[in-house]
């Protein structure tokens, strides 16, 4: 071969351009990308036409179809023309040869024709923009709202079948899309992709634009299209205003809810909050973004990090026993990480953490770096502190510091009680809490039952109410 062709055949037998055709005729050899092109019976009929279907059957991946195709092109004298279905600048093997061509000193010319997106467009009545996506591409590709889309090469139920999958999870599984069988467009819902008859080489699927705001699924690409939509001069006013420090209180707030959400044991709610914790995230880098700080994929990269470098008994050679040996290797690193001494273990802890909290973590730190006592020193140390509780409770006129010390005290020998017995203080609080608001309630709602408000009612009556509300409680958990 001293001179290569490549001619795309479009979608039919007449979309060959005139170049083309010239190609066609005046080339020493003509080979076709396979037989199933329109234009190989016509071609056949007036002149020796070599196709390359048994590249196909020889070939184990698509690099090793290329190569074969490469040498049969190279077997010719002369002048090559080498045929591909639709627009030589869409096809992967023309692709191939062009470049093989170049490397080898070959004169390549490449002669488009017409597109198999253009045509299937054109046949389901679609203009505007759109993305051109080969089969195997779109199986990993993220389709792009308000942009129309087209598969090529779905040339069989298994690989439709693949491509759905993909789809269903960007477009509902009713939407309209076209299915092109190379001569014409049928609308069909995008659910019965793979339930064709007619796939072919020149098989595409044209799914329409979709307006954002119809999507039947979003990822996190579109989470952060939204903030900065909402961030942008014309998008909402208040989440404008925001800042790191204003949006604090509001990434506190979704995390508890995460944790009862968990509490309540329902999926659906939990993934609910947990979008809600995403979005605060995904709020916050934005703003690192426009001041220059940081940004969400500053965010990813920093956590993957971490979670590799604090996992050396994964993605490293380091032998762990059990769960005990992976906590005291994550806090050695996490202190190596912050630059911490060994000696300042209670350093890290954030002295934002709700109280009960912050004294879980601290005890349990503390633990770790050899201080601990008994479940009964602990036990004696909580009544002592309730002791000194009691005793300024009986005193009229107790002095605030004083109190506010002695109640602190009796709050942390609590919380090491709490760990002590493995319950977690914080929680167990917020149980209680729950307990004596269902309790009030029932208080309430019998109050109501003798016509009268809680409130209005006097002390000892208030006090009646209350046992009889507490041994309800009771009664319903025997």
């Amino acid at each position: 071969m001293d001179k290569l062709y490549i001619v795309g055949c479009g979608a039919a037998a007449g979309d060959v351009t005139l170049k083309g055709a010239e190609a066609l005729e005046g080339c020493s050899a003509v080979v076709l990308h396979t037989e199933k092109i329109e234009l190989f019976s016509e071609l056949s009929k007036k002149r020796e036409v070599f196709v390359c279907d048994d590249c196909y059957e020889q070939a184990e991946d698509f690099d090793g179809l290329n190569r074969l195709i490469w040498e049969k092109l190279c077997s010719f004298e002369g002048s090559v023309c080498f045929a591909v279905t639709g627009s030589a600048l869409e096809d992967e093997c023309a692709a191939f040869a062009v470049k093989a061509a170049k490397e080898n000193g070959i004169p390549a010319r490449v002669i488009p024709g017409v597109s198999l997106a253009e045509a299937a467009c054109a046949c389901a009545g679609i203009t505007g923009e759109k993305r051109v996506l080969t089969a195997f591409e779109a199986e990993k590709a993220v389709p792009e709202a308000g942009i129309n889309l087209c598969v090529t090469g779905i040339d069989d139920a298994l690989l439709a079948g693949r491509v759905k999958c993909r789809l269903a999870d960007y477009y509902a599984d009713e939407q309209e899309i076209y299915f092109f069988n190379g001569s014409a467009a049928f609308g069909i819902p995008l659910c019965e992709l793979d339930r064709r008859k007619d796939y072919c080489h020149r098989a595409c699927a044209v799914i329409p634009a979709v307006p954002f705001e119809k999507r039947a699924c979003y990822n996190t690409e579109d989470l952060l299209y939204i903030m900065r939509r909402l961030r942008d001069v014309d998008g909402c006013p208040w989440d404008r205003e925001q800042t790191h420090e204003t949006l604090t209180r509001y990434l506190v707030e979704e995390a508890y809810e995460v944790a009862d959400a968990v509490n309540n044991g329902d999926p659906y709610q939990l993934a609910d909050e947990l979008g809600d914790v995403l979005l605060q995230v995904a709020f916050h880098a934005q703003i690192g973004s426009e001041h220059g700080e940081f940004s969400y994929r500053d965010v990813t990269d920093a956590v993957c990090r971490k979670m590799i470098r604090r996992h050396p008994h994964v993605f490293a050679d380091t032998l762990v026993s059990g769960s005990e040996d992976v906590l005291t290797n994550w806090e050695a690193i996490k202190r190596r990480d912050r630059g911490q001494k060994d000696s300042q273990v209670l350093a890290a802890i954030p002295g934002s953490f709700p109280a009960l909290m912050r004294a879980e973590k601290v005890l349990d730190k503390a633990r770790h770096a050899g201080l601990d006592i008994s479940a009964g020193e602990a036990a004696a140390e909580l009544d002592g502190a309730v002791s000194a509780v009691k005793a300024m409770l009986e005193q009229a006129n107790s002095e605030p510091d004083t109190a506010s010390r002695a109640v602190g005290e009796m709050l942390l020998r609590a919380a090491n009680a709490a760990r002590k017995c493995s319950v977690q203080p914080e929680m167990a609080l917020n149980c209680a809490v729950d307990r004596f608001i269902s309790r009030f309630e029932r208080a309430e709602k019998a109050a109501e039952q003798k016509g009268t408000a809680l409130r209005d009612a006097d002390g000892e009556t208030v006090k009646q109410l209350w046992r009889q509300a507490e041994e309800t409680n009771n009664a319903g958990r025997q």
